[in-house]
This record gives structure tokens, C-alpha cells and sequence, in this order.
């Protein structure tokens, strides 16, 4: 509880729109699965993808806390995090079942008063008393009806609350419940009585390096034990399965063709919209946030090409040189190894989407796989972690033919000038970029909250102010703190958040604890 209050305050919330709670923003976010504005279906939040996970192990740490009285939710699909304000009379109608609350923080008050009619404790609220019961939900867990109106009393302090809740399961993809799942949400079994799906397939195509497989690539993978052995398929030609067989996973066979029907035959199978991992045959380490397990790391992954309706994730290339000087295109910046994720969809050739570069014998595979992807629905790199394969064991492909770096540059250059003409819309040679290209992102004209992009970031917001505040608090771009409280000399951006500071009671004074000097700010 202390840790995830620690890191609540050094890693603030993004204030986010209420209006069945408050009249302002307020700092929240749901993880987990959410109901979508005019769709019928509900979905697993976008703030889920946005590396939220250490978030999560923090809430899911609650559980074994010994602090906190009661019993720990059994069932639930969503986690809502509330920091620091008090929440008006309202009711969560699509909610299902009933839900759990823990209160967290040095606070006094902040009771949850639940409108029964019948209870015991009495309170008045815009000019009508209401009757109900109270609930201290400080360090203890309480289960409440959500349909019911509810409320926060007057409270004093810091206060952080986590809501754990359940929406109908009849209107989720099995596939997010699945994904859930494997996070630590505790979701409800399925209808049908079996258990939900493994939220991915892993694959592995190669050809006569199953030794090589043994000792790097399942050792990266498998290493943490996160990745289900089950889930995981290695693709080879018939005559090599007896060798393969070696390693306990589940085989395909293909009789000729090279990588392009390997991974065709993978996919050839799968379910629409399903989740598929593709590993190279070499890949000696991963470099990603110690946080993350590889299993959590795949799943961000999939995670974030949902939220941004893409089809394909990749690992970025590390700027690191040291951990990259076995990779032959390592100086041109080019991803070390395959280590990407695909979703499956009905009605898009996947062999034509992963086809290679003939022209450069493959030396910048992954900018044009990357924009073959982004001309249908987006791209998607986890820009924190990168795949290291060992490719010294391969004494032709890259390194034959590509031995030079003035060689690897030249067939570079030659691919981003090609993309360039193919795709003048997508992309454009820029000499000045480690990967001597520069993505242009263009606009949905059907959508138009894409139109607000942060150049830096490229969050997308719905409203031209929101992408203004995001520049100025995240990126530091736009004007200075100009507006200073009077009582404890907090600075604010606008006229307007100084007026909610000050009136919402969030002051110093205001909540009773004595103003703290400072000294005035030269910005």
C-alpha cells in the first residue's frame, strides 16, 4: 500500500472528464475492460496500453497486504484509480454485480455514504436529506451496490481509492477477457463452462538451427517462465521435424517454401482477430524495464496495437551500440532480430503484408514491413525494448551479402528512396534520421479527433486545448506558469485551474494544513 501510494505521487494520474462525478477534471484511470460510447461491445481501455502495467502490479500487490481488512474482490473486469477528490452523488449503471473498494492514504473523513432509505446516518444534499449507511473504506475492503446512489463525505489529507468492479461479460471479446487474465484480473469463467483462451500463439520459424533454438531463443523466451511452453510452435520443412522434435513443442511442417509460407501457414489457422508472436530463431536477449515480465512485455505490445487500431508491433531498434555490435545492420539502425506481434483479420492477405524487400536482400526489412502495416491501419513500436539476435551463427543472408557498413548503407538508402515514391504520403528520405527516413502520419479524414496529434508523442486527442495542455505539462512547450496561488504558491498554466484550486478546496489551507514556504519561481 505504502509503495503504491509512493509511486501514485511521484507518477501523477492524467486529469480526465467525469461529468457523472464532478464538474472538473479529475485525476482517475480504469484499467481493464471499459463500456465504449455508442458501440454495444466494451473494450479493454486505451489507458491499459499506455505501459500502465507496473500500475497494475502495484493494485494487484494489495491483495497479500496485510494492512487492509476483509476480503479481497473474487471477480472483476475493471480497476478504477481515484487520486485525491471526492466524488458526487451518482450511480455506475453498467456496472454488473456488486463492487469492491479500498481506501488508501493519510486522510480523516472520506467515508462512501450509500442511499438506502433505510440507514442509520442521515445527510443532506442539494437542499434534500437522504438516508443511508456509510462506509470507511480506509485500509479495508467493502463491497457496495454500484446501482445504488453513492457519494464521498467531506475528507481531509491525501486520499487514493481503487474501485474494482465487473462489467457483463456477455458483451466482451473472449480474446480481451483472455488478455485480462493473464494481467491478474480475476474475470468471470465463460458461459460455456471452459476456460478462456491463451491470449496469444507464439511462433518460431527456422530451419536447421533447432540447437540454436534450444540454447537462445527459448532460453530468451521461456527464461522468466511467463510464456506457457503450450503456446509456443516452431515452423520447419519435413525433412527436419525429427530434429525438432527434440525440443517438446508443438510442430508445423511445411514441405518447400522459404520464410514468407512459413509464416503464412502460422497464420493460416488462427482465428480472426487473434494475437501471434513471431520470434526469430536466434534471438539471444531482450532489453526491455526490468518491471516487465516477457509475457507482460508481449502483452503490452498487443495491447497498444489495439488502442491504436493497428495490425502489427514491433520492437525498436536500441540506440545502445554496445548491446547491438553482433547485428550487422546495427549502424544503420535497423531492428536487432524478429521479435513482432500480428492480429489476424479477415479479409487482409497476411503473405502480401509481410512480403521482403527483393530489391535490398532484406537489409531494411523492417521499415518496409513497418510501413506495409501502417498503410492499412497504423504502426506500432514499443519504443523501450529491443530483440538482439546472435546472427555471427549465419554465415550467408545479411552478412554475405551485406558484409560492409558502406553496403548495408547503400541498400538502405536504396529501400527508403524506393518506399519513398511508392508511398510519398507515408514516408520520406530524411539523410539527417539513423534510419535515413521519417514516418509522415497522415490524417483519418473520417475521424477527426485524429487531427490533434503531438508531434513529439503522437498522442492523439480529441480536442485542440487537451493537445495544448498535453505539450505544456508533458513536452514543456507553450507558456509558463503564470498564475500563483496566494496561500501556498502553486503555479498554474491557466486562469481556470488556479479558480478549481482554490474553490475545489484543494489548497493548503483549505484542507486544513499549514501553507508551505517557497520561494517564487523564475519561470
Amino acid at each position: 500500500m505504502d509503495t503504491l501510494i509512493s509511486y501514485l505521487r511521484t507518477n501523477p494520474l492524467p486529469c480526465v472528464a467525469r461529468s457523472n462525478v464532478s464538474d472538473c477534471p479529475v485525476p482517475s484511470v480504469t484499467l481493464g475492460m471499459v463500456k465504449c460510447r455508442q458501440q454495444v461491445t466494451c473494450q479493454i481501455s486505451e489507458a491499459t496500453s499506455n505501459d500502465k502495467l507496473r500500475l497494475l502490479q502495484l493494485i494487484l500487490a494489495l491483495f497479500r497486504d496485510q494492512q487492509i481488512e476483509g476480503e479481497p474482490p473474487s471477480r472483476f473486469t475493471s480497476i478504477c484509480i481515484n487520486v485525491d477528490f471526492a466524488c458526487s452523488l451518482h450511480t455506475d449503471k453498467y456496472n454488473e454485480g456488486t463492487s469492491v473498494i479500498v481506501g488508501c492514504g493519510d486522510y480523516v473523513g472520506g467515508t462512501i455514504f450509500l442511499e438506502d432509505g433505510e440507514g442509520e446516518h442521515e445527510v443532506e444534499h442539494a437542499g434534500q436529506k437522504m438516508r443511508g449507511k456509510q462506509l470507511d473504506v480506509r485500509h479495508r475492503w467493502c463491497m457496495f451496490d454500484a446501482h445504488q446512489r453513492h457519494m464521498v463525505l467531506p475528507y481531509e489529507g491525501y486520499r487514493v481509492t481503487v474501485v474494482f468492479f465487473s462489467v457483463p461479460a456477455s458483451k466482451c471479446d473472449p480474446q480481451n477477457m483472455a488478455v485480462l487474465q493473464s494481467l491478474g484480473f480475476r474475470v468471470p469463467p465463460p458461459t460455456c463452462g471452459v476456460s478462456w483462451p491463451w491470449p496469444y500463439k507464439v511462433f518460431v520459424c527456422s530451419s536447421g538451427r533447432s540447437g540454436t533454438i534450444a540454447y537462445n531463443t527459448l532460453t530468451t523466451l521461456l527464461g522468466d517462465k511467463s510464456i506457457a511452453p503450450a503456446a509456443v510452435t516452431i515452423c520447419t520443412k519435413d525433412s527436419e521435424v525429427q530434429d525438432y522434435s527434440k525440443l517438446g513443442l508443438n510442430l508445423l511442417a511445411i514441405s518447400n517454401g522459404g520464410l514468407p509460407e512459413q509464416r503464412a501457414l502460422c497464420c493460416s489457422g488462427l482465428p480472426a482477430d487473434t494475437c501471434a508472436l513471431f520470434a526469430d530463431d536466434d534471438v539471444t536477449r531482450l532489453l526491455k524495464p526490468e518491471h516487465l515480465s516477457v509475457h507482460e512485455l508481449v502483452i503490452l505490445g498487443f495491447l497498444a496495437t489495439r488502442a491504436r487500431r493497428a495490425l502489427l508491433w514491433g520492437l525498436n531498434t536500441s540506440q545502445n551500440e554496445m548491446h547491438l555490435r553482433e547485428n550487422v545492420s546495427s549502424q544503420v539502425g535497423l531492428v536487432n532480430g524478429y521479435f513482432f506481434g500480428v492480429i489476424t483479420c479477415e479479409g487482409v492477405d497476411f503473405r502480401s503484408m509481410t512480403k521482403i524487400s527483393n530489391g535490398a536482400g532484406g537489409a531494411a526489412e523492417d521499415i518496409e514491413r513497418s510501413l506495409r502495416y501502417f498503410q492499412h491501419s497504423g504502426i506500432c513500436r514499443l519504443n523501450f525494448a529491443a530483440a538482439v539476435a546472435s546472427t555471427k551463427t549465419n554465415p550467408g543472408g545479411l552478412q554475405e551479402e551485406f558484409g560492409s557498413k558502406a553496403a548495408r548503407q547503400v541498400a538502405h538508402d536504396y529501400v527508403v528512396r524506393r518506399l519513398e515514391q511508392e508511398f510519398p504520403t507515408l514516408l520520406r528520405y530524411a539523410e539527417d534520421s539513423p534510419n535515413r527516413c521519417a514516418f509522415v502520419r497522415p490524417r483519418e479524414p473520417c475521424e477527426a479527433k485524429l487531427a490533434n496529434i503531438c508531434a513529439e508523442c503522437c498522442r492523439e486527442y480529441a480536442r485542440k486545448a487537451d493537445l495544448v495542455h498535453h505539450n505544456q505539462c508533458v513536452h514543456g512547450n507553450g507558456p509558463t506558469e503564470n498564475f500563483e496561488c496566494s496561500t501556498c504558491h502553486k503555479r498554474f498554466l491557466t486562469k481556470r485551474s488556479l479558480q478549481v484550486h482554490i474553490k475545489n478546496g484543494r489548497c493548503y489551507r483549505g484542507k486544513g494544513r499549514p501553507p508551505t514556504a517557497r520561494e517564487p519561481s523564475d519561470r
